[in-house]
C-alpha cells in the first residue's frame, strides 16, 4: 500500500491512487503542517502554531492530539506512520509523496536538464501537480507565508518554461499561457519581457510595443519607476525588426518513419502514469498499457511519445492493430509486419513471403537503432509478440483492453493498468476540450456531468464535443441528460462507432466467452459498489469455484476491478451497459430468478453472520433459500465481523433492489439481520432507511408479525438518535401488533425498547415498571436471554432510583445468567451495570473492575458504541474519586469513539438499551 499527500491545491490523501478521507480543516491542516516537513520531526509548539496561528484554543494541545490519532488511522491504510518523538512528531513518507516536494524535485531536475525537450518534459510534469491554490481552504499566517513561497517558485517554474520553449522557437504554442500568466502578473518584467517577444515573433509588434507601454505606464503611475534597462532594450529591437530576434529554423533532417498520430491536444493529468512510463523507458523496456475502453491508453501513448520524440532519432512506428473494433477483424501479424516493412522504406520486391523471414528482416533492420515502435489497440500477446523488435535501443509501447501476461512474463514488458481520472483531471479535461468560458459560473452542473461520466476520458470528450455543437444549450441541461442510468448510454452514444461509448463496450463483452459473459451479467445485476464471488455464484447459479476464474477474466478484460482482494466492483457506465445486456440477453423469468437468488444469498449469509454477532438476538428466521443458492460459511463471531464490514454498503443497497424489484419479504428479512450490527456501530441514519423500507414491505404484504419487529426495530434507530418521543410512538405501535399476535417475545421486546426510551429521558420509575412487564413475559415464554437482559436492567434502573443493594442483587443474578448460557453481550452489559452499582455504593476498586471489564468484553465484540459510553461512564466514576487524569484519558477515548459514529447523544449505560 503507498500513500500520496497533496498540498498543491485542496489538501488530500490517495491510497494505492483511491481518494482517502482526509478528515475536516483543522484536521487537514495538522496534516499539512506535517508534509511539509515530511521524514523529519516537528515540534509540538511549531504545529499548534502552524495549525491556529498566534490564538490557539485552550486546549489546542489536548485537541492536537485528537487529530493526530485519527490522522495515524487514515494514512496507516498506505503505510505511513506518524510518530512521537522529543518535543514533537513526525510523519514517516517519503517526502515524493508530497506532490508539495515532488514538484520541487521535477523542477530541479528541470533546470539541471538544460533546455531540450527532457527539460520541457519535466517542467510540464512538475507543473501538472498543481490542482488549484495551495493549501487551498486552510487559512493561517503560517500557510499564507508557504503558499506565497510556492506560488512564486510556481510562477518561476512557469518562466522557465516559457523561456526555453521561445529559445526553441514555439513562440505560438505558449502565446496564450502567457498572455493569462501576464496578465495576473503586471510588474513582473520578466514575464512582459517574454510575451513581448511572443507577439513579435507572431508577427503582432504592434501588440508586444502595447505590452511596454502599458507595464511603463503602471510603473511610473504606482512605483513612481521606469522598465528595467533589459526591457527596455528589447522594446528598442522590436521597433527597428531586429533580425536576431527571430530563432533560425530548424536544420532539414533525413526523411525517417513519423508515423505517430497528432499529438493530443487537451491531454490533462496522467503525471503518475507519464512518470511510470519514463521509468520504464528508460531501461528500453517494452511498456503494455491496459485499461478500460475509452479510458485514454491511447493518449496517453501518443502523450508520452510526442514528448519524447528527441529519444527516438530513428523513427517512430504506429500502427492501430484493431483489437477490439468494432468494424473491423484484427489485424494478423504478417499484415502488419509488412505495413511495418514499407513505412521502413523496403522495396516492396525485396519482401520475403515467408511470414517468419518478413519477422527476421523487420527485426534486422530495428536493430541498433532508436526507433519508438507504437501497437495501438492489440487484442492479446499472441497478436503483439512477432512484432517486438529482437534487440537495439529502442522502445515498444502496447496498449490494449486486456491484460497481456505473455508480455510480461515472456518478454520482460512492464505492465501498466490505467484507470480512470480523478475529480480534478476530469474537469480539467472537460474545460480543456470546451474552454473556460462554456464553464464558467456552472461549478455545480461542471461537478454533476463530470461525476456522471465516471472519469473516463471518452465520455468527457463525447459530452465535450456535443457542448460545442449544440454551443446554445447549457451545461445544466447536458448535465441534467446524464442524470438518468436508464438513458445515460444514448447520451453518451457518437455518431462514429469507433467513438461511441455503447459500441466500445459492446467490442469488449462480445470478446467474451459465454460462461465469462454470463458472470459479467451477474455482477452488472447485484446492487451495492462491489461484490464478493459466493454472492455472484448464488446469482448465476455456479459453483463459487468456477466462478472465481471467471472473475479474474473479467479483471484482465478491464471490465471489473478488483479494488480490495475478493471483492469485485464495475465502473458505473460499464455497469449500466450490462444492465442493458442482462435485460437483451437474458429472459425476464431468469432475470428474476436470478435476482432471488441474489436476496436469498443476503438474506441467509446475513442471518447466519447476525446468530455468530448476537446468537440471542429475537429474530424470525428467513424461509428456505432457492436452488441453486450457495450462502457463505462463516466461522466465528470475528469473522462474521469482518463480512457485515465488508458487506454493509451491499446489504444496504440490496433493501433497496429487493424493494425496487417487488421482492418485498426480502425486504424485511434483510432489514432484520442488519439490525444488531448497524447498531452497534453507529450507522443509525442507514438503520432507520432499513427499517422504513422494511415498515413499507410489511405492510405491502400484510405481514403483522414483519412489521411489528421493523417498527421495533425503527424505534431502535429513533434512540440512538435521540428522537425519543417518536421511538416511544414506534414501540407502542409494535406492542399493539405483538399485543394482537399473543407473540410474548415480542411484546417483551417492545416493552424492553420502552423501558430503554424512558431511561434516556431520565424516567426511571416508568422504566422500571416496562423492564418488570419485560421480565415477566420472557419468564413465561422461558427465554434466558431475556431473563437475563432483563435482570440486569431491573437492577440497574432500581440503583438510579435509589436502591442500590436490591440493583446489585438483580444484576448479581443477571451476570450468573448470562455467564451460564455464555450469554458474552450481556455479560459485558451487566459488568457496565454493576461498576455503577458498585460505584454509587462507594467500593470505586470493584467499580473500576467491572467498568474495565464491560470495556475489554465490548471491544472484543466490535461494539464501538457499548464500548464508548462505559468508558464515559467509567470517566465520571474516576472522576469523581479524584484520579482526574485517569478520567481525562476515558473521557478522551469514549469521544475519539463517539466522532467516528457520529453520535449525536450516547451517554445511557448500557443497560439502558
Amino acid at each position: 500500500m503507498t500513500v500520496d499527500l497533496g498540498l498543491l491545491g485542496d489538501i488530500e490523501v490517495r491510497i494505492d491512487g483511491h481518494p482517502a478521507e482526509a478528515g475536516h480543516t483543522r484536521q487537514r491542516a495538522v496534516l499539512a503542517a506535517l508534509a511539509v516537513d515530511a521524514g523529519r520531526p516537528v515540534p509540538v509548539g511549531d504545529l499548534i502554531e502552524r495549525v491556529w496561528g498566534d490564538d490557539p484554543p485552550q486546549r489546542a494541545r489536548g485537541t492536537l492530539y485528537g487529530y493526530l490519532s485519527r490522522l495515524r488511522t487514515v494514512l496507516g491504510a498506505g503505510g505511513a506512520q506518524v510518530l512521537r518523538r522529543p518535543g514533537g512528531y513526525l510523519l514517516t513518507v517519503d517526502p515524493q509523496a508530497v506532490d508539495m516536494h515532488r514538484f520541487g524535485d521535477l523542477v530541479d531536475r528541470a533546470r539541471r536538464a538544460g533546455t531540450g525537450e527532457p527539460a520541457v518534459d519535466l517542467y510540464r510534469r512538475a507543473l501538472a501537480l498543481w490542482r488549484g491554490d495551495a493549501f487551498a481552504t486552510l487559512d493561517s499566517a503560517w500557510v499564507n507565508t508557504w503558499r506565497h513561497v510556492l506560488e512564486s517558485q510556481r510562477l518561476a517554474a512557469r518562466t522557465d518554461l516559457y523561456q526555453i520553449m521561445l529559445d526553441r522557437g514555439h513562440a505560438a504554442a505558449v502565446l496564450a499561457d502567457l498572455t493569462a500568466a501576464a496578465t495576473a502578473h503586471p510588474f513582473d518584467e520578466r514575464l512582459q519581457g517574454q510575451l513581448m517577444l511572443a507577439l513579435h515573433r507572431c508577427g503582432r509588434s504592434s501588440d508586444a510595443m502595447d505590452v511596454f507601454h502599458r507595464l511603463r505606464r503602471l510603473l511610473a503611475d504606482d512605483l513612481g519607476a521606469a522598465p528595467s534597462r533589459s526591457l527596455t532594450e528589447l522594446y528598442g529591437r522590436i521597433i527597428n525588426d531586429d533580425p536576431a530576434l527571430t530563432p533560425s529554423p530548424p536544420r532539414t533532417a533525413t526523411v525517417l518513419p513519423r508515423q505517430l498520430p497528432a499529438r493530443p491536444a487537451s491531454f490533462t493529468g496522467r503525471s503518475r502514469d507519464l512518470a511510470a512510463l519514463d521509468s520504464a523507458m528508460a531501461a528500453g523496456q517494452t511498456v503494455a498499457i491496459t485499461g478500460l475502453g475509452g479510458a485514454g491508453k491511447t493518449w496517453l501513448a501518443l502523450r508520452w511519445s510526442h514528448d519524447n520524440l528527441d529519444r527516438f532519432p530513428d523513427g517512430q512506428l504506429y500502427i492501430d492493430l484493431r483489437g477490439f473494433d468494432p468494424v473491423s477483424e484484427p489485424l494478423q501479424p504478417a499484415t502488419v509486419v509488412r505495413v511495418l516493412l514499407d513505412a521502413l522504406g523496403v522495396d516492396p520486391s525485396a519482401v520475403p513471403a515467408v511470414p517468419e523471414a518478413m519477422t527476421g528482416l523487420y527485426r534486422s533492420l530495428l536493430a541498433d537503432r532508436r526507433t519508438l515502435v507504437v501497437l495501438d489497440n492489440a487484442r492479446d500477446s499472441a497478436q503483439v509478440v512477432p512484432l517486438l523488435p529482437g534487440h537495439g535501443r529502442g522502445a515498444v509501447i502496447v496498449t490494449s483492453r486486456r491484460e497481456l501476461p505473455g508480455l510480461v512474463s515472456g518478454h520482460g514488458a512492464r505492465s501498466l493498468r490505467l484507470g480512470v481520472l480523478d475529480g480534478a483531471e476530469s474537469r480539467a479535461l472537460f474545460t480543456a476540450l470546451v474552454g473556460p468560458a462554456a464553464v464558467a459560473g456552472r461549478t455545480d452542473a461542471l461537478a454533476s456531468l463530470v461525476d456522471r461520466c465516471g472519469g473516463l476520458p471518452l465520455a468527457l470528450g463525447i459530452m465535450a464535443a456535443r457542448a460545442t455543437v449544440r454551443a446554445g444549450v447549457s451545461l445544466d441541461v447536458l448535465a441534467g441528460e446524464l442524470m438518468h442510468d436508464g438513458t445515460r448510454l444514448d447520451a453518451l452514444a457518437a455518431g462514429d462507432r469507433c467513438a461511441d461509448l455503447r459500441s466500445v463496450l459492446d467490442c469488449s463483452y462480445r470478446a467474451l466467452p459465454g460462461p465469462v459473459a454470463r458472470v459479467f451479467r451477474a455482477v452488472g445485476s447485484t446492487p451495492g459498489p462491489d461484490v464478493g464471488p459466493a454472492a455472484v455464484a448464488s446469482r448465476a447459479a455456479v459453483a463459487v469455484e468456477r466462478v472465481r476464474p471467471l472473475l479474474r477474466d473479467l479483471v484482465a478484460a478491464h471490465l471489473l476491478d478488483e479494488p480490495a482482494p475478493g471483492r469485485f466492483s464495475m465502473h458505473d457506465l460499464v455497469r449500466l451497459y450490462a444492465v442493458e445486456v442482462t435485460a437483451r440477453d437474458e429472459p425476464p423469468h431468469g432475470r428474476d430468478a436470478a435476482t432471488r437468488r441474489l436476496l436469498d444469498h443476503y438474506v441467509h449469509t446475513g442471518a447466519a453472520a447476525a446468530t455468530l454477532v448476537a446468537p440471542f438476538d429475537d429474530r424470525p428466521p428467513p424461509p428456505p433459500a432457492a436452488a441453486g443458492v450457495t450462502p457463505e460459511r462463516i466461522a466465528d463471531h470475528e469473522r462474521a465481523l469482518l463480512w457485515f464490514r465488508a458487506e454493509r454498503p451491499v446489504l444496504m443497497a440490496a433493501v433497496d433492489h429487493a424493494e425496487a424489484t417487488g421482492f418485498d419479504g426480502h425486504v424485511w428479512q434483510l432489514a432484520a439481520v442488519l439490525v444488531h450490527f448497524l447498531s452497534q456501530n453507529g450507522h443509525w441514519e442507514e438503520l432507520a432507511h432499513a427499517q422504513r423500507a422494511a415498515v413499507r414491505a410489511a405492510r405491502r404484504m400484510d405481514d403483522p408479525t414483519g412489521e411489528a419487529y421493523a417498527w421495533r426495530n425503527l424505534a431502535l434507530a429513533d434512540i440512538w438518535l435521540g428522537d425519543y418521543p417518536t421511538a416511544d410512538r414506534r414501540l407502542r405501535r409494535a406492542l399493539g401488533l405483538f399485543d394482537r399476535l399473543g407473540h410474548r417475545c415480542g411484546q417483551a421486546l417492545a416493552h424492553r425498547g420502552l423501558a430503554r426510551v424512558s431511561a434516556r429521558q431520565g424516567r426511571f420509575g416508568p422504566a422500571l415498571r416496562h423492564a418488570r412487564l419485560a421480565l415477566d413475559l420472557y419468564g413465561s415464554a422461558g427465554h434466558e436471554h431475556g431473563i437475563a437482559t432483563m435482570l440486569n436492567a431491573v437492577g440497574w434502573f432500581l440503583s438510579k432510583l435509589g436502591r442500590h443493594g436490591d440493583g446489585l442483587r438483580y444484576c448479581t443474578r443477571a451476570l450468573a445468567l448470562a455467564t451460564r448460557i455464555d450469554d458474552r453481550i450481556n455479560v459485558a452489559n451487566t459488568h457496565d451495570s454493576l461498576g455503577f452499582v458498585h460505584g454509587r455504593l462507594g467500593d470505586v476498586d470493584r467499580a473500576r473492575a467491572h467498568y474495565q471489564r464491560a470495556i475489554d468484553a465490548f471491544g472484543r465484540l466490535g461494539h464501538p458504541a457499548q464500548q464508548a459510553e462505559s468508558l464515559a461512564a467509567l470517566g465520571d466514576l474516576l472522576s469523581a474519586a479524584g484520579f482526574d487524569a485517569d478520567a481525562r484519558h476515558m473521557w478522551c477515548r469514549s469521544t475519539d469513539l463517539l466522532c467516528r459514529l457520529g453520535a449525536p447523544d450516547a451517554t445511557a449505560p448500557a443497560a439502558a438499551r
